[in-house]
């Protein structure tokens, strides 16, 4: 029986890490080609536009609902979804793990297809973006039934 081919996405707002493993205890291979970078937020410098109030002389700011800096991020976050999407479209994986922060791995799930969610075996709620592979590889190996 040949052993499945497991791709793993470490992610957070601003970065994506993928790495490839054959087999649940197989060496982890970091897929340096396919790792994506959010690029920088630029906050606008403007002050918010301005209301009246309905009764008197005052004037409120009208806040977006939505930061600059939160959108970015859902958008990053989108385009790793794309890639995995992809990928799991053309069979480029037999299973799938997720590791990203809550919040997240919240919206990276929200935005995966329904081909590439039949795949996911194990998704972690924590942000390992900045480990080495090999303390990942750890992290792994202990989850790992």
């Amino acid at each position: 029986m040949k052993a499945p081919n497991i791709r793993i996405v470490v992610a957070d707002a601003s970065r994506a890490r993928f790495f490839e493993r054959h087999g649940a205890k197989g060496k982890l291979i970091e897929l340096l080609d396919l790792a994506m970078v959010a690029p920088d937020v630029e906050v606008p410098r403007d002050r918010p536009p301005r209301v009246h109030d309905r009764m008197g002389a005052g004037r409120h700011a009208i806040e977006p609902r939505v930061t600059p800096r939160e959108a970015a991020q859902e958008r990053f976050l989108t385009n790793v979804a794309e890639a995995i999407n992809k990928a799991a479209a053309g069979e480029g994986f037999d299973r799938l793990m997720l590791c990203a922060p809550p919040r997240a791995l919240g919206l990276l799930r929200d935005q995966l297809s329904m081909a590439a969610k039949a795949k996911v075996t194990a998704a972690f709620h924590k942000d390992f973006i900045h480990d080495p592979v090999h303390t990942l590889q750890a992290h792994l190996d202990a989850a790992a039934p």
